[in-house]
């Protein structure tokens, strides 16, 4: 999921995620099943999260997962 949102390098709904994940399985995601999922890696500050209207945008917080691992680590113990 987080891999859709990179590789897109742009803010996406949720519908747009799902979108984009559906078309490479066999038996289809719900929205409310990514939807969940993007609020926890929100929480998670993995992704970040902005309201449009009536819809939220998200857009990863880190441009790849090496980024967000040193990110996490310089906050976790400083830049020691």
């Amino acid at each position: 999921m987080v891999r859709v949102v990179w590789a897109a390098n742009a803010q996406l709904s949720v519908r747009q995620v799902l979108r984009e994940l559906n078309e490479s399985r066999r038996s289809p995601l719900r929205y409310t099943t990514v939807q969940t999922a993007m609020v926890f890696l929100t929480r998670k500050h993995v992704l970040a999260r902005s309201a449009h209207g009536r819809r939220d945008l998200y857009r990863a917080v880190a441009p790849d997962a090496a980024s967000l691992a040193v990110s996490r680590l310089l906050a976790q113990f400083g830049e020691t």
